[in-house]
């Protein structure tokens, strides 16, 4: 982040710095306007110096008891901006690791039922145009679609087609290539299951990333 400061004597100061890892960037108050003016140049000028030596951990020193007594409050400002920004990057931290765990248990739970689907259904016929008896609650699942990444979901019938054709192991490999891109590229389709049988199957086998050994 590029931090804009307007000195007193009228020159611009873009600078980026570093006062934590991880941290590329500090507030500037308006409020400091007062404390520069009220400065003679040169001494605005050491402020600044002070200041950016600072924030990019140098441990400056100095010897100008005003320049000491100026800079003690914005020590203190940057002190309490840092502390909060900590704290902030800490919650993010836990939250996204919770996410993180709560997002592999749903996988794995969702790969451990299709593995069992699969062992089932290979005992039924093969012929998915066969005229069935189903109820209406039947065909409303059959309509949900289920979350298999951040953003890939499909019915559970379209991931079983998908694994019937590809086996487990490719399939997640194709629904992650797809989860990566409409992530980076905010791409929406209006079937997933489509989309990974149009273009991503092809750009997996493209990539390498296809195993022929793992199709059933």
């Amino acid at each position: 982040m590029r931090i804009e400061l307007t000195t007193p004597w009228g020159s611009e100061l873009n600078i980026c710095v570093v006062m934590a890892e991880n941290k590329k960037s500090f507030i500037a108050y308006v409020d400091w306007k007062e404390t520069f003016d009220a400065l003679p140049d040169e001494k605005a000028g050491q402020l600044v110096k002070h200041l950016f030596a600072y924030v990019s951990d140098e441990n400056p020193e100095t010897d100008d008891v005003l320049i000491k007594a100026v800079f003690a409050n914005i020590k203190h400002q940057l002190k309490r901006d840092l502390k909060k920004w900590e704290s902030l990057s800490a919650q993010r931290a836990e939250i996204g690791r919770l996410g993180g765990i709560k997002s592999g248990e749903a996988r794995q739970s969702k790969m451990k039922q299709t593995k069992q689907m699969v062992k089932s259904g290979s005992k039924m016929k093969q012929n998915e145009h066969d005229n069935v008896n189903v109820n209406v609650n039947d065909i409303d699942i059959k309509k949900k679609k289920n979350k298999y990444a951040d953003f890939v979901s499909m019915t559970e019938e379209e991931y079983f087609k998908l694994v019937k054709q590809h086996g487990i192991k490719n399939t997640d490999k194709l629904i992650d290539i797809l989860n990566n891109y409409k992530g980076a590229n905010g791409k929406k389709y209006k079937s997933d299951y489509l989309a990974i049988l149009n273009w991503v199957v092809d750009r997996a086998k493209k990539d390498g990333k296809y195993e022929m050994n793992q199709m059933p």
